[in-house]
């Protein structure tokens, strides 16, 4: 048996699929059809090409509708979708607020609640039409702006399981990013695949800013060492998950030095409040959906801990992980704690 293991940067994210099977040519093959794919959707979804689909959307839907693409449509729907679910914590129209935010024009009037209740009540998806028999979007708000950080990677993986199942590859991995990861039957060594959690931690000395690959795909080598406490303390992991036909992502905030190498804020931003999340926090999720997985992480993050005890079983997942410490709270200490419904 092979395992192929091949990638490419796109979206200022690192891709990359491993696939296992018994014929070369047709896993190069499938790994090929799964990079031309990311690239197409890079076309659509880039912030980072001025001619982007999204780019033109954001440019053009506060003046008239603007006709996209049925792809764009697709994510756009999905975007709307997540929103309802997640009762407004996770909502892609707030862009225009997250760039306020990267170019310092709120950080001086962050106190007046007056600026910033502005900024919330300019924005929100409820602002943004859809009209699918046109297969057009407008925006009801000249402030409001498609912001799909959040569940481009996921959405991206997500795209690419077609491709893969219609190979009949049963064994493969796909990533976004050390952030998200897609998971297909079981690993190389036939169990399932095992993810550490890795705490977001600082680099050696010398390495820069703080470590923004958190999900670690661990290979079958290290099948004997996540049994051991001592060494899955020593490798900084929170904790190892087992997945199998599933997908799995992470959302935190409290990395500030992200924002030279990402052109985010370092923060996710609360569309409720208009503030970014304060403090350490981490999430994790899976799903049947890598982008409901990479949607849900983000407005966890959002809700207060109550909230999200509330809400967790109205949720399209599989299960949630907190970061919380001793006392059950938000915090910083690494202790990775599911959340449960309430009875």
């Amino acid at each position: 048996m092979i395992t192929m293991y091949h990638g490419c940067l796109a979206m200022k994210t690192w891709f990359e699929v491993i696939l296992h099977g018994s014929v070369e040519v047709q896993l190069k093959a499938v790994a090929e059809a799964a990079m031309n794919k990311i690239k197409e959707l890079e076309s659509h979804f880039s912030p980072y090409f001025p001619d982007s689909e999204l780019n033109i959307v954001n440019k053009r839907a506060a003046v008239e509708p603007v006709i996209v693409s049925e792809e764009f449509l697709n994510v756009l729907e999905f975007c709307g979708k997540a929103w309802n679910v997640t009762k407004g914590a996770f909502d892609a129209s707030i862009g225009g607020l997250v760039q306020a935010w990267i170019e310092s024009r709120l950080s001086k009037c962050a106190s007046d609640p007056e600026v910033l209740r502005a900024w919330v009540d300019s924005v929100g998806w409820g602002k943004v039409k859809i009209d699918r028999s046109k297969r057009t979007v407008h925006f009801e708000s000249e402030k409001l702006q498609i912001d799909l950080s959040a569940i481009r990677k996921g959405y991206t993986l997500d795209q690419l399981v077609p491709i893969i199942r219609s190979a009949g590859i049963k064994s493969a991995l796909l990533h976004g990013g050390g952030r998200t990861i897609w998971c297909f039957g079981k690993s190389p060594a036939g169990t399932p695949w095992r993810v550490g959690v890795r705490f977001p931690m600082a680099k050696a000395p010398g390495e820069g800013n703080l470590t923004a690959q958190v999900l670690v795909y661990l290979p079958p080598r290290h099948m004997e060492d996540v049994d051991n406490p001592n060494w899955v303390r020593a490798q900084k992991l929170l904790a190892v998950m087992e997945v199998s036909d599933a997908a799995l992502s992470v959302s935190l905030t409290g990395l500030e030095d992200e924002s030279a190498t990402n052109g985010s804020c370092g923060k996710i931003v609360s569309p409720r409040t208009g503030r970014p999340v304060d403090g350490l926090r981490l999430c994790v999720v899976t799903a049947d959906s890598a982008a409901m997985a990479d949607a849900v992480s983000t407005g966890l993050m959002v809700m207060e801990p109550e909230e999200a005890q509330e809400v967790i079983n109205t949720l399209p997942i599989r299960e949630a992980y907190i970061l919380k410490n001793k006392q059950g709270e938000w915090g910083s200490m690494p202790v990775l704690e599911r959340l449960v419904p309430n009875q």
